[in-house]
Formats: C-alpha cells, structure tokens, sequence
C-alpha cells in the first residue's frame, strides 16, 4: 500500500501527517498554530490574530496536498480522528490536566 496523507484541524492547530499504513510509520508530521503572523504560535480563537476554522481547514489541505505530492502519497483528506486528537489535547490543556 503506497503512503497516504492525512490532516486534522480545529480553531486552535492543524497537524498534517504522510503515514506508511503497511509499516504503521510517520514520514513526515508538521503542526501549526492559529496565529496569522506566525505558524509557530497559537492565540486564543476569535481574538484579532486568530485564523478562522475555515482559514485553518484551508491551510491544512493546502499543507496535506503538497506534502502528498512531496512523498509523492495519497492525499485521502481530513481525519476525523486527528481532528478530535487535537480537541482533546486543548480541553485537557483548559481542564489543567496538561
């Protein structure tokens, strides 16, 4: 099976990720924050530097599509369970259980 590209996104990051589904192994795996200014940072959503949902969804398949071709993979699209991954990591970092 040829290697695939995945991505996930919420108000807060979005990861993109180039998997080996035969072997289970990450090739590639790049994270952004939501901040405008800088990919690196995230600031709370809706505040004024903030990307939108629709901006972050944007910017991951853009990142998944040139990564695919980079890997040259199978860009499948959005994963569901990335995108609760990455919901569950900022309501534990809110609760403080991170």
């Amino acid at each position: 099976m040829a290697r695939v590209v995945i991505w996930g996104a919420t108000e807060q990051q979005y990861e993109v990720r180039c998997t080996d589904p035969t072997t289970g192994e990450d090739i590639e795996e790049y994270t952004a924050g939501n901040h405008y200014g800088s990919s690196q940072d995230y600031v709370p959503p809706g505040t004024r530097h903030a990307a939108t949902l629709d901006q972050m969804r944007e910017w991951a398949e853009q990142t998944a599509r040139e990564m695919a071709e980079e890997h040259n993979a199978e860009y499948v699209g959005e994963d569901e369970d990335t995108t609760e991954g990455i919901k569950e990591m900022y309501q534990a970092i809110e609760e403080g259980r991170i």
